[in-house]
């Protein structure tokens, strides 16, 4: 007996892997790509796909490892079409899981974007200068925790009764 514990040679770590999911007909196909690539080949940054999959398969599940066979896929997409077509038309219509790193920078960066653009147009009446962004986040966030308050109190006022004589 050998004591060498024998291991699969053609198994690919599932790591950095972002799963594209389309729909179609009573299947959902999947493919496997790097998780920052989709968003820039979907914006036009990117345009070699070999750069934005990781594996060139379409299959029926990824974290499995089960292909797509040429059945479904002809029966879902048509006859007389290409993996590569399949793979693109799942790349612009499938849903993107989207992790919690790149939910915050997505929100970090639109809201990034709002407060240019609110500083770019906004004009201090009295000195005649524009408002610097940190000025903005400033007020905003007092903002958000006046209005978050005050939905608070709403919310409190509700629960006791409210049985007041006006």
């Amino acid at each position: 007996m050998s004591s060498r514990i024998n291991q699969p040679s053609n198994q690919i770590k599932l790591t950095n892997v972002s799963m594209v999911r389309l729909k179609k007909g009573k299947k959902r196909f999947e493919i496997a790509c790097y998780k920052n690539k989709v968003m820039e080949w979907r914006s036009g940054v990117e345009t070699d796909l070999d750069n934005v999959l990781q594996i060139p398969n379409v299959f029926l599940n990824v974290s499995k490892g089960q292909t797509a066979p040429k059945e479904d896929l002809e029966k879902a997409f048509g006859k007389g079409k290409s993996t590569d077509d399949i793979v693109l038309e799942i790349l612009k219509k499938g849903e993107m899981q989207v992790g919690g790193k790149e939910r915050a920078e997505q929100l970090e960066r639109v809201h990034n974007e709002v407060i240019g653009i609110v500083a770019s147009r906004l004009v201090d009446p009295r000195t005649k200068r524009v408002y610097t962004t940190g000025m903005i986040e400033k007020a905003l966030d007092m903002l958000s925790s006046a209005a978050h308050s005050a939905a608070e109190d709403a919310a409190g006022a509700g629960k006791k009764g409210g049985s007041s004589a006006v």
